[in-house]
């Protein structure tokens, strides 16, 4: 399993010469197995692995893996230039929104209507199939792929990768529910919202790589709770309950520079040694690649 990152931002891409070393652009990250290709989130960073993969021989058969439909997991999807080639095939799986019954097709087309984009997607070359997700398992070339529905303001499926004796988790943009209410509500709660945690704990259980949301620091999360995303600690913690044996923090905060960011990251990095954590840590940036 090789996975290479592409988009690391969450919320907004921010180019700038305090973003070159992490990189700008917003979640897109693409996993190989031996068999099949899978990227997960199209984000802007997706436009330039569009571009290295259509340097590649074809035709390209892709799984394209959306956690979520807030824009900075999607907005890169019209950018994607395999899409444009005749011969490619894309199969393209995501959330159903199980109270509207919209599907990730219509999401998609929406965000190319005229209103927003100059070309739809009933005028696109490639075959494009679209798959609605519940919690479930599914089987993608050579892959094992199990969902869940974790914490997010929209319907937000984690992934779950198995192939080759490797296993990779994704959680997307997810927030602890157990951080969502307040003391005297948690309390009360406390078995329900524990069982919801221990989703995201399997989801992730025994992971050779585990890429986490880790948006906000722990102060900075105290002022955002409910936006559906973790804090540093958070994606430790998952890591630790999980028995994953690698942690990737990802989705980083888009007014992080550089500095703060590798601040951040040799912070946590001196935690986890410093707790006898059996797993190591590091913070994405585009273009990191992780042998797996």
């Amino acid at each position: 399993m090789r996975v290479r990152f592409w988009g690391v931002r969450g919320s907004i891409p921010v180019p700038g010469p305090d973003t070159v070393e992490y990189g700008g652009n917003t979640s897109c990250i693409e996993l190989r197995t031996e068999k099949g290709l899978f990227v997960l989130d199209a984000g802007t960073g997706i436009r330039a692995f569009g571009q290295s993969l259509l340097s590649q021989p074809g035709p390209h058969r892709v799984n394209l893996l959306i956690s979520h439909t807030h824009w900075d997991h999607i907005n890169g999807f019209p950018f994607f230039l395999p899409v444009y080639v005749p011969g490619n095939t894309i199969e393209i799986y995501g959330p159903r929104n199980l109270h509207s019954e919209t599907g990730i097709k219509d999401v998609l087309t929406l965000q190319m209507d005229y209103s927003y984009f100059p070309v739809r997607t009933s005028e696109l070359s490639a075959s494009l199939e679209f798959h609605d997700l519940e919690e479930g398992t599914f089987e993608a070339d050579d892959a094992r792929i199990t969902t869940r529905f974790l914490n997010h303001p929209v319907y937000m499926l984690g992934y779950r990768i198995e192939s080759g004796g490797k296993t990779g988790g994704y959680t997307g943009g997810f927030e602890p529910y157990h951080n969502v209410f307040t003391k005297e509500e948690e309390s009360r709660v406390f078995e329900v919202v524990e069982h919801a945690n221990r989703r995201a704990v399997e989801l992730a259980r025994d992971a050779d790589l585990l890429i986490a949301d880790a948006q906000y620091t722990l102060e900075e999360y105290e002022k955002k709770r409910g936006w559906g995303h973790s804090a540093i600690e958070h994606s430790v913690d998952l890591a630790v309950r999980a028995r994953a044996k690698r942690l990737v923090l990802f989705h980083h905060e888009p007014t992080r520079t550089d500095a703060e960011l590798r601040a951040l990251e040799q912070r946590v990095q001196a935690d986890v040694a410093a707790r006898g954590l059996p797993f190591t840590v590091c913070a994405a940036r585009e273009g990191m690649v992780i042998e797996v």
